[in-house]
């Protein structure tokens, strides 16, 4: 199966079991995580290109979606906007079958993370969101 069709089935199977998959520990389950450039960030050791700054755009897919939702005919949305207005693109992926409420906390937790462990000092964030993502 090609890998953009089985993260797309993955991102629906966690918007409508999430909950159901987190409970039950199962491998399915999409952890949240911000990626930059197809690449989830690990924080324990964040190395990234010099071509970052200080001013950050956050990503937020909405429900059954994932972050590959934001491209049409080649055309990246997010990539676009944060190129025309400076900014560093940054996707958060994340299990859309969760509690709106469980993921607010966990995003809170993870942009902490992204705070504190930027390779520049953070100027600004922006956030687009779609639909659940914006609840988020």
């Amino acid at each position: 199966m090609a890998p953009k069709k089985k993260n797309r089935i993955l991102a629906i199977l966690n918007g409508i079991f999430g909950d159901y998959l987190v409970d039950s520990e199962n491998p399915l389950a999409i952890p949240m995580q911000f990626k930059y450039k197809n690449t989830p960030l690990n924080f324990d050791n964040l190395i990234l290109e010099e071509k970052v700054n200080g001013r950050i755009l956050i990503i937020i897919h909405g429900l059954c979606m994932n972050e590959e939702g934001w491209n049409h005919s080649g055309h990246n949305h997010g990539a676009k906007l944060a190129a025309e207005l400076g900014l560093t693109p940054v996707y958060l992926g994340y299990n859309s079958g969760l509690h709106i409420s469980s993921n607010g906390q966990l995003l809170s937790e993870t942009l902490e993370q992204l705070v504190n462990k930027w390779t520049v000092p953070i100027e600004e964030i922006n956030i687009l969101a779609h639909s659940m993502g914006g609840l988020v």
